[in-house]
C-alpha cells in the first residue's frame, strides 16, 4: 500500500482548494436551475393576466412564467387601472368587467385557439381582484 504524505500547510492548501471547487460546483447547479426551471406537463394549460399599465404586474407575470415554465403564448396583457398603486382599483364594475377584461379574454383564447387548453388562470398584482355589482343569474 502506498501513501502520500504532504506537510501540514500543503494539505490545507489542497482542502482550501477543494471546498472552492464543491462550492464552485454547487453554485453552477443553483445558477442553472433558476435559468431552467422545470417545465411543469401542465404548464401549458395556465394562463397569466397582467396589468399593461402596471410595471409591477409585468414584472410579476414575466418573472412567474419564467419560474413556472409557461410558455409566452399563453400570456395576456390588458387595459386597465393600476390595483397595485391605488387599492380602490382592485374592485371593478360589472359593465367595465366585461368591457375590459371578459371581452378581450374571451377574444385572446378564440384567436390563439386556447380555449380548450386554458384550466388555470393566473390574475398577477396590478389586476382587479372583485368584479362589483355583478347581475344575478336566474336558472
Amino acid at each position: 500500500m502506498i501513501q502520500f504524505t504532504l506537510p501540514r500547510p500543503q494539505k490545507a492548501v489542497w482542502i482550501v482548494f477543494l471546498m472552492l471547487i464543491a462550492l464552485i460546483t454547487i453554485g453552477v447547479i443553483r445558477v442553472n436551475s433558476f435559468n431552467n426551471p422545470p417545465v411543469h406537463p401542465e404548464s401549458s394549460r395556465v394562463l397569466v393576466i397582467a396589468n399593461r399599465n402596471s410595471p409591477v404586474s409585468l414584472r410579476v407575470a414575466q418573472y412567474y412564467m419564467q419560474r413556472r415554465g409557461i410558455p409566452t403564448t399563453n400570456f395576456l396583457t390588458l387595459e386597465l387601472f393600476d390595483s397595485s398603486q391605488q387599492p380602490v382599483f382592485e374592485s371593478i364594475e360589472y359593465p367595465i368587467y366585461q368591457k375590459q377584461v371578459e371581452r378581450p379574454l374571451r377574444e385572446f383564447l378564440n384567436r390563439r385557439h386556447l380555449s380548450d387548453q386554458i384550466r388555470y388562470v393566473v390574475l398577477t398584482k396590478g389586476v382587479p381582484l372583485r368584479v362589483k355589482n355583478v347581475p344575478p343569474i336566474h336558472l
